[in-house]
């Protein structure tokens, strides 16, 4: 096993790579990234481009979304793996719930409307949007799906033809994240874990996942969980916080990226109160022009 690890962290581990983890590391003197999750969903439909654009115009510095594929294959951003009943007509099967996405083709699903008159983008519609806007994008895989290599097979293949730059992929499933090491070694990537998880959530040996880093859920959340983690060299985005007060305390131990429901408060939050490091309003552009280096992150 140990060979195979070594071979995956000299192939994933080329100045490309490198480069790209450190963008995401948080530079001195900068605030935690802010990330929308799944985009602005207090004020739209999550996962729409309305939502995402929203989030930026919050003062989020991109968003994070969920992907998952359609019964013919194409990747389309959307958190559940079941569409609610009442979007389609009423049509559900004996549970009660709406039918799979797995279960649709890609142009039934082209059909149905979100509220706000909003429908459910694919990848490749984000991507270009991420291009034409310059955010920070993270893109979860979604492991609970008919086909998991499926999954990661048309996500890198979409992201390598995009070029990866400012986008990070991350999973719960490790070996989802393996394969990525293999199919696009200069992306970044990040072990997702929840604090339900009773080994798990502390992310041990999180390393050996060919991960740079770990988003771990709030709730729970130690300092000396998160120091520890970046003593480790991870970069660390925590989900989902909500809280000013939360927001300030991650800031203040020094946590790469928030990623949040509530953009807008949560960069009110750092930029008024609080959090050490925290650079003034109107500083941000000019800090993004710059190398954000840290000699404490750990590039596989």
């Amino acid at each position: 096993m140990s060979s195979i690890i070594d071979w995956m962290t000299r192939r994933a581990g080329g100045g490309r790579y490198r480069e790209r983890c450190l963008a995401w590391k948080r530079g001195p003197n900068q605030r935690p990234r802010i990330l929308g999750h799944r985009g602005a969903r207090h004020a739209h439909p999550e996962n729409t481009l309305l939502a995402f654009e929203e989030a930026l115009r919050e003062g989020a510095d991109g968003v994070e979304l969920d992907v998952r594929a359609t019964g013919d294959g194409l990747l389309v951003v959307f958190h559940d793996p079941r569409l609610p009943r009442e979007l389609t007509g009423g049509a559900a099967d004996v549970s009660g719930a709406g039918p799979a996405l797995s279960e649709l083709s890609a142009s039934q699903l082209a059909q149905v409307r979100l509220p706000r008159g909003q429908t459910i983008p694919t990848l490749a519609e984000v991507l270009a949007w991420q291009r034409d806007t310059g955010a920070w994008l993270n893109v979860e895989l979604k492991g609970d799906v008919p086909a998991p290599s499926h999954v990661v097979r048309a996500a890198c293949a979409l992201l390598n033809e995009h070029g990866g730059d400012r986008v990070l992929i991350s999973s719960f499933y490790p070996r989802m994240l393996v394969e990525c090491a293999l199919r696009a070694p200069d992306i970044p990537r990040a072990w997702l874990v929840h604090a339900e998880q009773r080994l798990l959530k502390n992310a041990p040996a999180w390393s050996w996942t060919t991960a740079a880093g770990v988003h771990p859920q709030v709730e729970g959340l130690s300092a000396t969980q998160v120091q520890r983690l970046l003593a480790e060299g991870a970069l660390v985005n925590v989900w989902t916080v909500n809280d000013a007060a939360d927001a300030v305390r991650l800031g203040g131990l020094g946590v790469d990226g928030l990623i949040s429901d509530v953009p807008g408060l949560v960069r009110e939050a750092l930029e008024t109160g609080a959090a050490p490091g925290v650079i003034p309003p109107g500083a941000q552009q000019r800090k993004r022009s710059q190398d954000p280096r840290s000699a404490g992150v750990l590039v596989r």
